[in-house]
């Protein structure tokens, strides 16, 4: 899998998205946005998959830690 991950050239992150995964999608602003994919995609290559990646971005971004 990690293989495919290298491939991916770019993530498209939406306000729902992060509130699906309990983040507040009002918070970042269209640029933060962008910023998020950005390093989402950075960290999900050496992460265990796309909850821990997100995870490791929000605290690595805004020091928001999960519950």
């Amino acid at each position: 899998m990690s293989n495919k991950i290298n491939e991916v050239t770019g993530v498209i992150i939406s306000r729902s998205l992060l509130e699906e995964y309990g983040y507040d999608g009002d918070m970042p602003s269209d640029e933060e946005m962008q910023t998020i994919a950005d390093e989402l995609l950075e960290y999900w290559g050496e992460s265990d998959g796309f909850r821990d990646a997100l995870r490791s971005t929000m605290s690595n971004l805004y020091g928001i830690e999960e519950d």
